[in-house]
């Protein structure tokens, strides 16, 4: 397991995947963040549990802080990030998080309605932890070792059912609590960076790709 600071520092210079014409799609933000363990140089990284609510796909699972970028409030999907994070969790920029860059854009559906959206996931660092405050969204505000995610071992399967429909997704489950989908995508690209940085090798691939669905 490389130091979060050597994560911190590749990420910094890291060219993540882009999709194009992503404007003329519907934004959402999330904000993803490192912290040290207090062993050292274990990274973890913050996730929430969704509080359950009805008609809400979504709810009750793990997640990143973030959501739909606001024409109203909002300069740029950034300042989306950020603001969700505020809300979500109560942790502002000023609170000492350092943005450390970002990850590949992916390509989902709002679940209000079948339109494509668009996730942009920022990377944030903090070296001291602040104070958290998680509003009626957020159910529970759970800090994951960054190691656990980058052993295979632990990789597992979550069965989802849809009638007499059936399929099968990877996860992760930490502390009963189960890891899929888009959050999953990130994890991996996170993982995929540390095995390039570990192994010494170059991350080759396009920056711009036409719009595909990832994930639900």
């Amino acid at each position: 397991m490389i130091s979060l600071t050597t994560l911190s520092d590749f990420l910094k210079t890291y060219e993540p995947r882009k999709i194009a014409g992503r404007r003329f799609f519907i934004r959402s933000g999330v904000a993803i963040i490192f912290a040290n363990s207090h062993s050292g140089d274990n990274a973890k990284i913050l996730m929430i549990r969704r509080a359950k609510k009805k008609g809400d796909p979504w709810s009750g699972d793990m997640a990143f802080p973030g959501g739909r970028f606001s024409t109203a409030t909002d300069k740029n999907i950034y300042e989306t990030a950020i603001r969700e994070l505020y809300e979500e969790t109560g942790v502002e920029v000023k609170h000492g998080l350092e943005n450390i860059g970002r990850l590949s854009e992916l390509l989902t559906r709002a679940h209000e309605k079948a339109a494509p959206m668009i996730i942009t996931p920022f990377v944030f660092r903090v070296d001291k932890m602040p104070d958290f405050k998680k509003n009626s969204e957020v159910e529970e505000l759970v800090w994951i070792p960054l190691s656990y995610f980058f052993n295979q071992r632990n990789r597992n399967t979550m069965e989802l059912r849809r009638g007499k429909f059936k399929w099968g997704f990877p996860s992760y489950i930490y502390d009963k609590k189960c890891i899929w989908g888009l959050s999953l995508s990130m994890i991996d690209e996170l993982g995929n960076i540390h095995a390039h940085i570990l192994n010494g090798t170059n991350i080759r691939r396009k920056l711009f790709v036409l719009p595909r669905f990832k994930g639900l």
